[in-house]
């Protein structure tokens, strides 16, 4: 969003925007998660000198709160944002 499309918005329309920013930070932020426990995970079990149970904390128990939530289907969010047309 410019900022002369900001300030000609609506109220509606720039939190809108905001929410949706928002859903695509944590969601690149959730993938870039999952990515990093997968490879160090491949590089602790690939350590021939690693013990059986290395004591290391997962990245998902780490950002638990981003994990927790329920993800919701494409057809609630249809509905939530025909919602926010009102």
């Amino acid at each position: 969003m410019k900022p002369e499309e900001y300030w000609n918005a609506r109220y509606r329309e720039v939190v809108l925007y905001c929410n949706v920013n928002l859903f695509k930070i944590t969601d690149n932020l959730k993938r870039n998660i999952e990515v990093l426990e997968g490879v160090t995970d491949k590089v602790i079990m690939s350590n021939s000198m690693c013990v059986k149970k290395p004591k290391i904390l997962k990245l998902k128990d780490m950002f638990g709160k981003l994990f927790k939530k329920k993800e919701q289907s494409v057809e609630e969010q249809i509905k939530i944002l025909r919602g926010m047309k009102s």
